[in-house]
C-alpha cells in the first residue's frame, strides 16, 4: 500500500519548506508504515492545505519532511456549526471525531440545565484529547479542514453566535427533515442544534423557538446525542 495516496498525516508546524511531525505521527510513519527517508507522504495543516512531502529524518521531537508542493483544498461551500448540549466525555470525543470527518466547521458545546457529570470543568486539559479526536477524524477522511471546537458556554451565548445562520433543532416532534430541505438550499451557514442526553429544559426550548430555530425530526426512534449530532450535520452536508 502506498502511504502517499492512502494516508494523510497532520502537522501543526509547517514553515520554511519543512513540515514537522510530532512523536505520535512519526511513530505511525516509521513503525506502522515502515517508510524511510525520501519516501513520499501527504500532510495537512488542518487549515485548508495539503502538502506533498518527502520524509527527511527522525528527530528527538518526531520527524522532519521536505515540502515538495502545496495542494490547496477548496473551502466548504457551507458553514456548518454544531451547537450541542454536553454529553458524557467519551461520547463527546466520539462526536467530535465524527464531525471532523464530515467537514463540520465548528463545534459549540453548551452547558445545559440537564447536563450531567461536569467533566468539562477542566476544559484546557480535556481540549487536548478532543483535538486529537478531531485530527484523527480529518486524517481518516483525508480532509484539510480541522473544526474549531469552542470552550463550553451557556445556551444564550451560543444562540447569539447563531445569528445569521439557518438554525435546525433536532426534535422528535419536529417536521421530517425532508419537508424542510427546500428551506435549506439557499443557506450558506447552518447551526445544527442537539440537546444533551437529558434533553433541553422547557425554558431552553422556549429560548430556542424564540430565536427562530426550525424543529426537525431525524428518526422515529430516540437517538443518542452523539448519533443525532452526526446524523443532522451529515444530512446538512449532503444537501446540494
Amino acid at each position: 500500500m502506498n502511504p502517499s495516496s492512502h494516508f494523510l498525516f497532520y502537522s501543526s508546524r509547517i514553515e520554511n519548506g519543512t513540515a514537522f511531525l510530532d512523536k505520535e505521527e512519526s511513530r505511525h510513519v516509521f513503525s506502522a508504515l515502515r517508510t524511510s527517508a525520501d519516501d513520499p507522504i501527504m500532510i495537512t495543516d488542518g487549515r485548508g492545505a495539503i502538502y506533498e512531502c518527502a520524509i527527511q529524518e527522525k528527530t528527538a521531537e518526531g520527524a522532519t519532511c521536505a515540502v515538495i508542493k502545496k495542494v490547496p483544498s477548496s473551502a466548504p461551500k457551507k458553514k456548518i456549526s454544531l451547537v450541542v448540549g454536553l454529553p458524557e466525555k467519551e461520547a463527546f470525543g466520539e462526536l467530535c471525531g465524527n464531525l471532523a470527518s464530515l467537514g463540520t466547521s465548528e463545534i459549540i458545546p453548551v452547558e445545559c440545565e440537564f447536563c450531567q457529570g461536569r467533566w468539562w470543568k477542566g476544559w484546557e486539559t480535556q481540549s487536548v484529547r478532543i483535538v486529537k479526536k478531531m485530527i484523527a477524524g480529518i486524517k481518516q477522511a483525508k480532509s484539510a479542514w480541522l473544526p474549531d471546537c469552542k470552550p463550553p458556554e451557556k445556551l444564550p451565548a451560543a444562540l447569539e453566535g447563531c445569528k445569521g445562520s439557518l438554525m435546525l433543532l433536532a426534535d422528535e416532534n419536529g417536521a421530517p427533515f425532508v419537508d424542510v430541505v427546500d428551506r435549506t438550499k439557499n443557506a450558506a451557514a447552518f447551526s445544527c442544534i442537539i440537546g444533551p442526553p437529558g434533553g433541553f429544559s422547557q425554558k431552553e426550548i422556549e429560548s430556542l423557538k424564540a430565536s427562530g430555530a426550525v424543529s426537525v425530526s431525524l428518526s422515529k426512534n430516540r437517538l443518542r446525542t452523539e448519533l443525532a449530532a452526526t446524523l443532522l450535520c451529515g444530512m446538512v452536508a449532503a444537501i446540494q
